[in-house]
């Protein structure tokens, strides 16, 4: 079976299972131009199907993306490490059952990193009709 790649030196996984909003999206406080590219980039990757507008269960509505230093330039050795933290519905700041996660980087390659990794623990479906 496959995991994630690149290995995130550390990970761990909860027992809950989330459906996407159909209305997710990215935000970031400072928008960037190359951040937006890499946001559309990942939207189709990772949601190539038509999913049902009524989503079940607790659902993930958006990740907030934080980039410490967004004009790094790109060199050998760059900072690519990120956090990406997806809340559980017990946690005290989603009462609704609504879910906003967060992915912290130090660099823009570090976001590309934990969007590729968000890419890959989403998947779709086809019985539900859901991500």
């Amino acid at each position: 079976g496959g995991g994630i790649v690149p290995l995130p030196a550390f990970s761990s996984m909860g027992s809950e299972r989330l459906t996407v909003s159909p209305k997710f999206y990215f935000s970031m406080t400072d928008p960037d131009p190359d951040m937006d590219f890499a946001f559309d980039r990942y939207m189709k990757l990772m949601f190539p199907h038509e999913p049902k507008d009524q989503p079940s269960g607790v659902v993930l509505e958006a990740v907030r993306v934080f980039v410490d230093n967004a004009q790094a330039p790109l060199n050998y050795g760059i900072d690519e490490s990120y956090v990406l933290i997806i809340p559980s519905s017990n946690n005290k700041e989603s009462p609704d059952g609504r879910i906003v996660a967060t992915l912290t980087a130090k660099t823009q390659v570090g976001a590309y990193r934990g969007l590729e990794t968000l890419s890959q623990i989403v998947s779709f479906d086809f019985d539900s009709k859901e991500y």
